[in-house]
């Protein structure tokens, strides 16, 4: 069919391909990333069915089936069978692919502990290397008979008056790939598991990965609606609930002690797991028991070390019921999710010197601060978050627009994450942005960029 034909038919993508010697398919794919930042494809727009851009390009169809996928596989495209593909919601926020990189960013896009306290880390990690037996801590070993190290954890969770049965304690590296271990352990392809509308980055790739189908928990006003969760379970076959109680990421929203224990009981009548994913345990504004505490047979908590001491530091503790300890250690065997012994050796002589209280107190002590520079700084704007949070929610005002706040951002080399990240389902994601206080190296340089984005926000548009 000849393109002239197209004149007047109506299709919201005209793209024009360039001569040059890379795959046609490419050089689409490259076209449709340049509209996508130019503005002229939107998050939300429906793509042209594939066989009339082929038909209009006078390509074949494979090609256009190729830039799709290739445009699915990057993040840009999302594919819905009966309705078509359009371009994904959180297409804005892929600054890998769409923006330049620049080392003169302030980060507040990342959520990283706070850099005082680091020094104590590298003494620690100093002696252990002095010591003439450090040499074993890099041999391959398995770490999940080592009773040291549990002990350790579980009187460290003592102090936070959280018990645990030592022997139920397991290792991964990291909190992702416990999650992932977690999720190949007792989900398959298809499964449904709920989660909040807005959720962890990490159990989006998760999730599309092992083909796991996340369903939005129902909410009345930012809360979980309890009722209707019940519902959801029931009607929509939900297998599992991922939640992160203290804090929640990126909301910051706490669940209260009565939510907990409602959760829990809905957990067991259902008879499904929850996943407590304890990211933010340490920094809680108040000791709000785990769920697991009231569902032990059904939870699996999560606590990594990432946010509280170090993100190079890939060590997670999982806590399990034991009617699927077996199966979970069989899982990180057999898919290498064990955990670095020296990694695992740093963390555990952290925990079990005198100096983790100094580290955690000293840092939340900075938190505090860095909260009351945000308070004091965007008094004027609906902003969320407890003093010791190491993010917070700042609802926009209604003139900005995330995509527009987003590029004034990033033209003063600030970066930020807006809900388009977050969002789990088709569903509007609401006018919001993750503000990370805890990344910038110090508190003048998170002064610096709080000035910034008061300026952008108090701007009239």
């Amino acid at each position: 069919m000849s393109v002239n034909s197209f004149d007047d038919y109506k299709m919201n993508w005209r793209p024009i391909l360039r001569e040059s010697n890379v795959p046609i398919y490419k050089r689409l794919f490259e076209q449709m990333k340049e509209d996508i930042k130019k503005g002229i494809l939107k998050p939300g727009d429906k793509m042209p069915p594939q066989r009339e851009l082929a038909d209009f390009l006078n390509l074949n169809l494979s090609t256009i089936t190729r830039t799709y996928d290739l445009g699915e596989k990057c993040g840009l495209l999302t594919a819905h069978v009966g309705k078509g593909t359009f371009v994904a919601m959180g297409v804005n926020i892929s600054e890998k692919l769409l923006m330049p990189q620049n080392e003169d960013y302030i980060h507040l896009d990342t959520m990283i502990p706070p850099y005082n306290c680091n020094e104590k880390i590298i003494e620690c990690i100093k002696q252990i290397l002095n010591n003439p037996e450090s040499s074993k801590l890099l041999e391959y070993t398995a770490n999940e008979n080592n009773t040291f190290y549990k002990t350790v954890f579980a009187d460290f969770l003592k102090s936070l008056n959280e018990s645990v049965e030592r022997d139920n304690i397991l290792f991964a590296t990291g909190g992702q790939n416990a999650l992932c271990g977690i999720l190949l352990s007792l989900f398959k392809p298809g499964d449904r598991i709920a989660t909040n509308f807005l959720s962890f980055p990490g159990l989006k790739a998760l999730a599309k990965l092992l083909q796991l189908v996340l369903v939005p928990l129902p909410e009345i006003k930012g809360k979980i609606d309890l009722k209707g969760l019940a519902q959801k379970i029931k009607f929509q076959k939900i297998k599992g609930i991922y939640l992160i109680p203290d804090n929640h990421n990126p909301t910051t929203y706490t669940l209260s002690l009565s939510e907990r224990q409602a959760i829990a009981e809905i957990s067991i009548e259902n008879n499904i797991f929850i996943i407590e994913d304890s990211i933010n345990l340490l920094f809680a504004s108040s000791k709000i028991p785990s769920i697991r505490n009231f569902a032990s047979n059904n939870t699996i908590q999560i606590v990594s070390v990432s946010k509280f001491l170090a993100p190079g530091l890939r060590v997670a503790y999982i806590i399990s019921p034991e009617n699927v300890k077996s199966l979970l250690e069989k899982t990180f065997y057999d898919f290498n999710l064990m955990v670095s012994p020296l990694n695992l050796e740093i963390v555990n002589k952290i925990l079990s010197s005198n100096d983790i209280n100094k580290i955690i107190d000293i840092r939340k002590e900075e938190l505090m601060k860095r909260n009351n520079l945000v308070n004091s700084i965007l008094k004027d704007y609906d902003i969320r978050g407890c003093q010791t949070s190491m993010f917070r929610w700042l609802n926009l005002p209604k003139q900005w627009k995330l995509s527009k706040f987003e590029q004034e951002c990033l033209k003063n080399n600030i970066k930020i994450f807006t809900s388009e990240r977050f969002i789990i389902d088709d569903t509007q994601p609401p006018n919001s942005v993750r503000i990370c206080i805890s990344s910038p190296k110090n508190i003048e340089e998170l002064e610096v960029a709080l000035m910034v984005i008061k300026t952008i926000l108090d701007k009239k548009i």
